[in-house]
C-alpha cells in the first residue's frame, strides 16, 4: 500500500483525493458524515497532541482510550494523520452486522 499505516479501505479512498469531491470519497466509507470518515487510530503515545490536532482540522473526536482514538476524520487529513508522531495504524470503523439466525 502507498500509506502502510492506513488500512486498505482508507488507502483506496486517499488515492481518489484530487480527482473526486471529498464528500463523494467519504460516502464510500462504511460510516461517514459529509466529508468525515469514522476511523480508529491506534497510537503508541502523544494521545493529547493527536486529539488537539484532530480538533484543529475539524474532526469530531468520539472516544479516547489509552492507546486509541475513535473519530470522524476529514478524508483529506487521513494521510497527515497516519504520518503523525505516535500513530501506529488508522482503520475505518466497520459497523457490526446483526447475527442472522434461522429458527
Amino acid at each position: 500500500p502507498t500509506h502502510p499505516r492506513l488500512d486498505s479501505h482508507l488507502n483506496k479512498m486517499v488515492e481518489q483525493i484530487g480527482s473526486r469531491r471529498a464528500q463523494d470519497i467519504a460516502s464510500n466509507a462504511p460510516i461517514s458524515i459529509g466529508d468525515l470518515v469514522a476511523v480508529t487510530l491506534r497510537v503508541s503515545h502523544n494521545v493529547t497532541g493527536t486529539v488537539d490536532f484532530l480538533k484543529s482540522v475539524g474532526a469530531i473526536v468520539a472516544n479516547i482510550g489509552i492507546d486509541y482514538i475513535e473519530a470522524y476524520i476529514p478524508v483529506t487529513v487521513l494521510v497527515p494523520l497516519a504520518d503523525k508522531d505516535g500513530a501506529l495504524k488508522v482503520e475505518a470503523i466497520i459497523p457490526s452486522e446483526p447475527a442472522v439466525t434461522d429458527q
